[in-house]
């Protein structure tokens, strides 16, 4: 398909606006200070008279419209290869005191990968590999859930072996120092799934007891039978607008999960790494699934908890989607609204504290996710949480 086809919808969008809906304007709200640090970006989510803007305002950004229609005439030169938009972002970094140069520009080229592939009960599934930390991580887990008897559970037990597999994966992932071999093509995997290492983790799963009680994604799947899972990120953005482009450059090396070791500490020649896993199930019975999710260090464990939904709870797409969800990190064992309630003291230290959302919200991630089942019928669900919308045409 052409550059121009693709974009036109973009370009139309950005220069005529888009009218917010709660869910953006909440958004707008939480990165606030990042949307406001600059005159530029604050002109853009401002008001006149200064104020954020609100659901049912119209968003426009005309000059990124015009920023588009140059990426159409002159592709990958435009940042790349020594046109205006890498000029500017490469003037940014010098005048606020940044690394990037010329060559590191003119040097970049984008790597095709395999994808990680494993299996888990009657489902292959496919995951963004190295260095993204996200699939591994999720395909580790699976591996831990694959030994708990799900059908026998009710909703608090499985959800308790749930965030013990959660804040398992978390203590591995520092175990075998995962973060520094993510850019070693398959010494991460090697390292992760090492059978001792699992065997381990699997027998602390085994053993807990039961209970008595910054992101885009998109997924499509055609009547040809081909899916494929997409995500797009720019964190939160760094607050800085290129003159004129209305472009804000990202901001992954101020993001805590990605590169703890802050913004100077990053390693020369080393890609970034990233929690996003657009995934793609094939089950035995020859039906397809595409998914990914939003949401930081919540992407892995979102996208688990729809593919657990879907193959251990056999609900169809939506309800796997809209299905309450936990997560488990920093010693806080979040439970969305409407969830049961996973017994946190079988978890152990990772969950010390439990946090109770009343409802659905983003911090759980947005799984966007389509389905085309063996006898050609397509399915598709928008996350609610973030907003997401499905047409199945």
């Amino acid at each position: 398909m052409p550059l121009e086809r693709i974009m036109a919808p973009a370009i139309r969008l950005a220069r005529d606006g888009v009218v917010l809906r709660p869910v953006d304007a909440y958004l707008i709200e939480v990165v606030s200070p990042i949307l406001t640090a600059g005159p530029e970006a604050k002109a853009v989510y401002s008001r006149s008279d200064g104020t954020l803007l609100g659901a049912g305002d119209r968003l426009h950004q005309p000059h990124l419209a015009n920023s588009f229609e140059a990426l159409q005439r002159e592709g990958e030169r435009l940042l790349y290869g020594g046109g205006a938009l890498g000029d500017l972002l490469l003037s940014a970094c010098r005048d606020r005191g940044g690394h990037l140069t010329q060559e590191d520009l003119q040097s970049y080229e984008v790597r095709k990968r395999k994808p990680i592939l494993r299996r888990y009960r009657d489902t292959e599934i496919f995951m963004n590999p190295p260095p993204s930390a996200g699939g591994i991580l999720i395909g580790f887990a699976l591996e831990l859930m694959a030994s708990i008897d799900a059908d026998n559970r009710d909703d608090s037990s499985r959800l308790t072996a749930l965030g013990k597999v959660m804040a398992l994966t978390n203590r591995a992932r520092v175990e075998v120092a995962l973060d520094q071999s993510l850019d070693k093509d398959d010494e991460a995997a090697a390292r992760l799934y090492a059978p001792e290492l699992l065997a381990r983790y699997r027998d602390e799963v085994a053993h807990a007891p039961r209970a008595d009680r910054g992101t885009t994604h998109i997924s499509v799947a055609d009547a040809q039978g081909n899916v494929a899972a997409m995500s797009l990120s720019n964190g939160e953005g760094c607050g800085h607008v290129l003159p004129g482009t209305g472009v804000m450059p990202n901001n992954m090396l101020g993001e805590e999960d990605l590169n703890p070791g802050g913004m100077t500490g990053w390693r020369e020649g080393v890609r970034m790494s990233s929690m996003m896993a657009p995934t793609v199930a094939c089950r035995t019975d020859g039906s397809l699934i595409g998914l990914g999710s939003g949401g930081s260090n919540r992407i892995r464990t979102a996208i688990l908890q729809v593919l657990l939904n879907l193959i251990d709870r056999s609900l169809d797409l939506r309800e796997a989607v809209e299905a309450a969800r936990i997560h488990v990190e920093g010693g806080v064992l979040n439970v969305e609204g409407g969830s049961a309630v996973p017994d946190a003291s079988a978890i152990g230290k990772a969950a010390g504290e439990m946090l109770n959302w009343p409802a659905h919200n983003l911090f759980f991630g947005g799984v966007h996710s389509v389905s085309l089942a063996a006898n050609g019928v397509l399915s598709a669900a928008g996350d609610p949480r973030r907003g997401g919308a499905a047409v199945v045409l």
